[in-house]
């Protein structure tokens, strides 16, 4: 990976970077896809308005090359710039899909409103419905917020988070020539429970002496059957069966079928024991099932798990 980043002023600052995903993709090479690598890139400008305030816009890009180029490595330019000079350059329309990139936005905004409060919030573009009307939006955002109260000696933290990613973000289809999804040995590179979902999470932490800390947390999720790799398609190209999620007009804002929900509620205790070094237990349980299964229909089992913390020297 390359990363860099500028300085512009006291208020204004600039991160790009750029790195390979796939190593070894050059063994996978066909004469019908003569990209080497999968790439990402990303860059983004953080504003600091003022000491409580800060907002920050981002672009990131999936892409395929034998390598990325002066364009990327300098992040100077949009990457929707980037992909259009690329193409522009290259003499056959035979390899357009080749040189196409996945591209993501988001904007993102910090607020501390008074001491021991702060407010967050993300908006994620994945693709705007311009070009045809059957065309989801698609996309996410994320809101949250965190009080850090004192009371009866104790210093206390509760916060609040609710997450939201529609369907068919992360992934393209680019008639399969470009390999541009959003993942990376299968795991999304974005929210980490991928696309398709909805989140709660409310979180309350206390701090009871130098030494004792104590936390718990309530996360509802709903998940549904969208995932990385299924694409909207437009019409029904590329698509295995009419039933296939991801063709032709299916919404991208309604959790596809079938939601399942998963419910989990957690405790957890620490001890410092100096300054470098805390060791804790941790138990959560979580219950599963199908949204819409018939009363009395029995959901996956029950998880129940505990673990031992230990960190030192950091």
């Amino acid at each position: 990976f390359v990363e860099h980043q500028i300085r512009l002023g006291d208020r204004l600052r600039f991160l790009a970077f750029t790195g390979a995903t796939q190593a070894h993709a050059a063994r996978q090479a066909t004469s019908s896809n003569p990209a080497r690598r999968r790439y990402v890139s990303a860059h983004r400008l953080l504003w600091n308005v003022h000491p409580d305030l800060a907002l920050s816009l981002s672009e990131g890009a999936r892409y395929q090359a034998d390598s990325p180029g002066p364009l990327y490595l300098s992040g100077i330019l949009p990457y929707t710039l980037v992909e259009r000079l690329a193409m522009q350059d290259e003499p056959s329309d035979s390899t357009e899909n080749f040189l196409r990139n996945n591209i993501l936005w988001s904007l993102d905004l910090m607020w501390r409103p008074r001491p021991g409060l702060m407010l967050y919030a993300e908006l994620l573009a994945d693709d705007i419905a311009t070009e045809t009307a059957d065309m989801p939006t698609r996309g996410g955002f994320q809101i949250g917020g965190t009080f850090a109260p004192a009371w009866r000696g104790w210093d206390w933290t509760l916060g609040a988070e609710y997450t939201r990613v529609s369907n068919y973000t992360y992934s393209v289809y680019y008639q399969d020539l470009c390999r541009c999804d959003w993942e990376h040995q299968g795991r999304p590179l974005g929210y980490a429970r991928g696309p398709d979902v909805e989140a709660l999470l409310l979180r309350c932490g206390a701090i009871a002496t130098r030494r004792w800390s104590a936390a718990a947390w309530l996360r509802v999720v709903r998940k549904g059957a969208g995932e990385i790799g299924r694409p909207w398609t437009p019409g029904r190209a590329g698509c295995a069966s009419t039933e296939t999620p991801g063709c032709g007009d299916a919404p991208a804002w309604t959790l596809a079928e079938p939601v399942g929900r998963t419910a989990q509620i957690g405790l957890e205790a620490r001890y410092r024991a100096g300054s470098l070094t805390w060791f804790g237990v941790s138990v959560d349980h979580a219950r599963s099932r199908r949204e819409g299964s018939a009363e009395g229909e029995p959901g996956e089992p029950a998880l129940t798990r505990l673990r031992l913390l230990l960190s030192a020297g950091g």
